[in-house]
Parts: structure tokens; sequence; C-alpha cells
């Protein structure tokens, strides 16, 4: 197609827009974008970050847009988040600069969901598995850490599980 007949946002097309009967655009049809625009990776679309700026980010060995994973609401590689998908159920470590996300349907092992402050906090360090914060008093364990050191002894450490959820 001629360039007249392009998209407004494309420095060149093969054919016309794509369009509903109301004129909707379903999509651009664009090889190539104009300046400051990309096109978004498995489409003919062009975009800048000012219109993706939650959920894709810039892939620059191919020039183009590509989605972020389910678990990321920003970031700046698929699987390295810059801010956690909480409305989908995905929490950051406290305290930790991973730019990791993990489900809440995952049991994280060491960890506890505090959903109060949105993220995932470390349990005890004797527990495995916990539901709140611990103390050496008060450990709050759900299942015992048995890849412990302590002194002389060598894991595995078994560690018994009380019924007050403490590890001894």
């Amino acid at each position: 197609a001629s360039n007249s007949s392009c998209h407004f946002l494309c420095s060149s097309c093969d054919k016309r827009p794509i369009k509903y009967g109301n004129g909707v655009i379903i999509s651009q049809n664009c090889n190539t974008c104009k300046s400051e625009y990309h096109l978004l990776f498995e489409t003919k679309d062009c975009y800048n970050s000012s219109i993706l700026n939650q959920g894709y980010y810039f892939f620059s060995n191919d020039s183009m847009y590509h989605q972020c994973g389910e678990q990321c609401l920003t970031c700046i590689e698929e699987n390295n988040c810059t801010e956690c998908n909480i409305e989908e159920g995905y929490y950051p470590i406290f305290n930790e600069s991973s730019n990791n996300c993990f489900s809440y349907e995952t049991i994280k092992e060491g960890y506890y969901l505090d959903i109060n402050q949105s993220e995932w906090k470390k349990c005890y360090e004797k527990c495995e598995t916990c539901e709140e914060s611990g103390n050496s008093t008060n450990m709050n364990c759900l299942s015992c850490n048995n890849n412990l050191t302590d002194g002389n002894l060598v894991p595995p450490y078994y560690l018994n599980l009380t019924e007050d959820g403490n590890c001894i």
C-alpha cells in the first residue's frame, strides 16, 4: 500500500489498517513505525512508551515492545519486574531488590505472605514454612527447616515441630 493509505503511526505498511464497521481500528498493519514509535511484538501496531507504560517493556535487540510476565505490573524484561502485579496475586519479597514476584498460591519456603503489607516476609530461621513472623520463644512455624547448621552439627539437622509451632 502507498504510505498515504497507511495508518498515521506507520512509516511503511503493506495494507491499509483493518477496521470494524464502526471505524474502530483492529490492526494498524504497519511494517515499520514513525520516529519514537515501535512495533508491539507479534502485532503490526505501533506504540510509544507513554501509551504502553504498564505491562510491557522495550526490547532493544529487536526494537519492539514485548509483554511483561503475568507476575509483573511493570518490568524491564519479561520476568524482571519493577512492580508486582498485586491485583493478580503476585507479591514482592520484603527488603529484597531481586525484582521477583511470587504468587499468593505458592508457599515460598522460608517466607510468609503479609497480606496487609502486600509482601512476602521471612519466617523465623528455624521454620521452613510459617504463617507469620516469629522469634526464639514463639517461632510460629508450620514446618521446620532441616537445612540448618548448628555449631558442630552438620545438615541434615532434624528439628521437631511442637504443638505450639516451635522447632526444637
